[in-house]
């Protein structure tokens, strides 16, 4: 596996724009998520990555890939993940475990989302979502939104971003944006659980998604 990492990274797809979704608990990422969007085709995926995906962390070697923000902070965390998947990382959208229940709320009550049940599938809930979402639009809303999950929301897109970046919402139609799960094989080393994946083939399914 480590040939992989030596070879490089790849020149960058100019019309990908890539966002992280990252929520924390202590010191570990339990759940990571790249939005990615084609402002040339107009499509948009959600890849779901493993926090136990085997992946090499810069300067700490090999390990979970949810252990790099432990020990090398959301950063660190980043650039393993733009790595692992060779893609760049434009934004960031980081939450820890004990406020995903205020922002949840504050999505019912500003926006009128409807919050998917726990064990939903990834591709129902987040349709599901993005149509409640699509509904909305009264840009105080999203203000008032805005302004109640910012203190709870570490994140480098500003609030004129995000609004104006809603209007991909409206031109997407649910059957274009696409949810891919990366999965991999369980391995056992040292008595640590970790998930193999097959990174080649991850990273051209990535590449083409949205494509």
């Amino acid at each position: 596996m480590s040939q992989i990492y030596t070879q490089g990274r790849s020149n960058p797809d100019p019309n990908l724009v890539n966002a992280l979704f990252v929520r924390t608990n202590n010191h570990e990422a339990e759940y990571l998520m790249v939005a990615q969007y084609n402002e040339e085709t107009e499509k948009m995926a959600m890849i779901i990555i493993p926090k136990e995906s085997y992946t090499k962390i810069p300067s700490r070697g090999f390990n979970q890939l949810g252990l790099s923000y432990g020990t090398l902070g959301l950063e660190g965390l980043k650039t393993t993940t733009e790595n692992l998947l060779d893609i760049d990382i434009h934004y960031h959208v980081h939450i820890t475990r004990s406020s995903v229940r205020t922002i949840m709320n504050a999505f019912e009550t500003q926006l009128g989302v409807e919050i998917p049940p726990a064990g939903t599938p990834s591709q129902e809930a987040i349709t599901q979502m993005t149509t409640d979402i699509r509904n909305v639009r009264n840009v105080p809303k999203y203000i008032s939104l805005i302004l109640e999950v910012a203190p709870h929301i570490n994140t480098n897109i500003g609030p004129t971003a995000i609004v104006n970046h809603r209007q991909i919402l409206y031109k997407i139609p649910n059957t274009q944006v696409e949810v891919i799960e990366l999965k991999g094989e369980p391995i056992d080393i040292e008595n640590k659980q970790y998930l193999k994946l097959d990174i080649p083939t991850w990273r051209k399914n990535v590449e083409k998604v949205t494509y």
